[in-house]
């Protein structure tokens, strides 16, 4: 069950309090009395926003009366708030280029003046810029940028600000883990600033992720928690949505009675309020209920309710969850036409939405190209200027120096200047040479990081499709090989995903990997530590992804077949996994306590695609396989390290 609920990001831009026309009136009224070029400078200001949303061109014309007057003043930090407010009006009328152009200005100005507080709330700006527009990556960068230089002038609002953004970003992009991470930071900062509001935001927020992670005791804490400081201060609308989380998080923990004394008080009170946006969440919670009570026509009603409410914000995750709800109720009440309609919409939808995510990925990585071009383009023109700056200067000396000499030693400073223009010109080419060298290693560097990115997406698409697959197959031998191939495919995946987060592009650190992988498999099987133990002893060091991707895929057999056949009917057990150099061989071992092998032979069968493909890998590393089985399976390579590739 997912939480669709909105967040509205605050910034120093966005400014969403309209004033009323008499306002508008007095103010142009105050401009006209006052004498004090600041006082009408702060004046526009105003105006300047109470324009921005229904009439920007307005608002664009007092921006550059404030900047006229700032000017003049010789005021840059008015400056820049005047083109910071004109950013805004574009942005109102949809011109995201010029917004952004006079936002860089802005920064530009603040950065000359080093007021690092208004280049970090202009630089956040740009974030939620690129933020709503769906360019993650463009967006993280410039909050992390925003929250470092937050960090310089210890605002705390300001940082648990940018942290919840964040949070906030994480989320969008489905990665749960950071966003619990920076929005628990976001939250310990409000609680230490005493920031209730904030407070509750933060911790609504953190229960609805915990709950997106299947953490249903977490997320019952923090919805608890929520509504007691929502009581506290009697903000109605984060009562109500606390209440929903917490009816939500007692249907995920199979708490039916409790969550549905909660929902059907809360459904006449989010009616009274008018708060439309909480309906998808309660009626989708509801509709479980009498799923789970067998009272279809009812679980029907509610999940209807749930699906025309999703409509209205279209969106394709909710509307594909819930015609998969639909599909599976009339299939359990033997209406099977109607369960296939609602299966196939669901397909369609999600078809849409996997379609949708890949365009918004390519986009977002071109974003990301075309913004590095620009940047490159600036600073290259910024050194040019530079250098012609400093060729004007030597050239006046070399004048002033001529005109000083004399007749006499004329030719003496001819042959001089002559040998100076030459080392000079030497001197550019190979200034030039070096930048184009740096910059061509650079790009190949960011090109490299984005393939193993794209890989690394590529195969955890491959292997989150394997892994919906697991939910329609019966057959119980189809449906391991599905699984081993996801195991497989993982395998490789997480090889990329080091080398895109190490500095390395090359080499990849072992026992890391070899750590990642083994907490995988235990987790693909639901297995604990309590029941199967497992020991890593892999000596440090680094190897190229063409010598770990055999390695990995062995191992991820070995492992899974200690997994699946070495400790049967619950038993207990241990697993050890060694790797390290001996002499000039590199010696791999797994050996697990279990039932042991019988007559010679591997726990998988000799034709099995498993034990064919480490056949191959250790004849193409001309290793040599041993086996034994002596209290448990006992497997150990010992693999030539003379080859310069595996």
């Amino acid at each position: 069950m997912k939480f669709f609920f909105l967040f509205i990001l605050t910034t120093q831009l966005l400014v969403t309090s309209l004033l009323a026309q008499s306002q508008s009136d007095s103010l142009k009224e105050r401009i006209g009395l006052s004498k004090n070029d600041t006082s009408k400078i702060d004046l526009y200001f105003l105006l300047c926003r109470y324009y921005q949303e229904d009439d920007p061109d307005s608002a664009i014309y007092y921006s550059k009366l404030s900047e006229q007057l700032a000017i003049k003043q010789n005021d840059k930090s008015r400056v820049g708030r005047s083109l910071q407010e004109r950013a805004v009006a574009y942005d109102f009328k949809n011109l995201f280029d010029s917004c952004m152009f006079l936002l860089r200005k802005a920064d530009s100005i603040y950065h000359s003046i080093h007021r690092v507080d208004l280049e970090a709330g202009v630089i956040g700006d740009m974030g939620v810029g690129y933020y709503i527009r769906g360019k993650y990556e463009l967006a993280l960068r410039h909050y992390l940028k925003s929250y470092n230089l937050m960090r310089q002038y210890s605002s705390r609002k300001d940082q648990a600000k940018m942290l919840n953004n964040i949070g906030l970003l994480y989320k969008t992009r489905k990665q749960f883990d950071y966003a619990i991470q920076y929005l628990q930071s976001a939250l310990l900062i409000k609680k230490e600033i005493n920031d209730t509001y904030g407070i509750i935001n933060a911790t609504i927020n953190l229960g609805s992720l915990y709950h997106s992670r299947d953490m249903y005791d977490s997320a019952f804490y923090y919805a608890s928690e929520g509504l007691k400081l929502s009581e506290q201060l009697n903000s109605k609308k984060d009562i109500l949505i606390c209440k929903a989380n917490m009816g939500a998080a007692l249907v995920s923990k199979g708490e039916y009675t409790k969550a549905k004394e909660i929902l059907l008080i809360l459904e006449k009170e989010v009616k009274g309020n008018n708060l439309k946006i909480l309906s998808p969440t309660f009626y989708e919670s509801l509709a479980n209920i009498f799923v789970h009570n067998d009272q279809i026509p009812e679980a029907l009603n509610y999940y209807f309710k749930a699906l025309a409410s999703a409509k209205k914000t279209n969106n394709l995750e909710s509307l594909a969850s819930f015609h998969k709800s639909i599909a599976r109720t009339y299939y359990k009440s033997n209406v099977f036409q109607k369960a296939y309609l609602h299966l196939d919409s669901s397909k369609v939808l999600t078809d849409s939405l996997m379609n949708e995510n890949n365009i918004k990925q390519l986009a977002e990585m071109t974003a990301v190209y075309e913004n590095n071009e620009k940047e490159n383009r600036i600073q290259t023109l910024s050194a040019t200027n530079k250098i012609n700056e400093s060729l004007i200067k030597a050239r006046k000396k070399e004048r002033n120096y001529f005109i000083l000499s004399t007749l006499l030693f004329t030719g003496i400073s001819l042959l001089a200047f002559k040998a100076y223009k030459n080392n000079q010109k030497k001197k550019n080419q190979l200034t030039k040479q070096n930048e184009i060298i740096e910059k061509s290693l650079y790009d190949k560097e960011i090109l490299l990081k984005e393939i193993h990115h794209r890989v690394k997406n590529n195969l955890q698409l491959v292997s989150s499709l394997l892994s919906l697959q697991t939910n329609y197959i019966q057959d119980e031998k189809a449906l391991d090989a599905v699984r081993e191939s996801r195991n497989r495919v993982q395998s490789m995946a997480l090889i990329h995903q080091n080398l895109y987060q190490d500095e390395s592009l090359v080499n990849i650190e072992v026992k890391e990997y070899i750590e990642k992988l083994c907490s995988y498999l235990f987790h693909s099987y639901n297995l604990h530590s309590d029941r199967i133990s497992i020991e890593i002893n892999v000596q440090p060091m680094q190897l190229d992804i063409d010598q770990l991707i055999p390695l990995g895929l062995i191992l991820n057999e070995l492992i899974n077949n200690c997994l699946k056949y070495a400790f049967p009917d619950q038993r207990n057990g241990s697993i050890r996994v060694l790797l390290r150099k001996e002499n000039e061989y590199l010696k791999l071992g797994v050996f697990d306590n279990g039932i042991g092998m019988k007559d010679n032979q591997l726990h998988f069968e000799q034709n099995s695609f498993g034990h064919k493909m480490i056949m191959a890998f250790a004849k193409k590393m001309k290793a040599d396989l041993k086996m034994f089985h002596e209290d448990g399976t006992k497997v150990e390579l010992l693999i030539p390290l003379e080859n310069d590739r595996i």
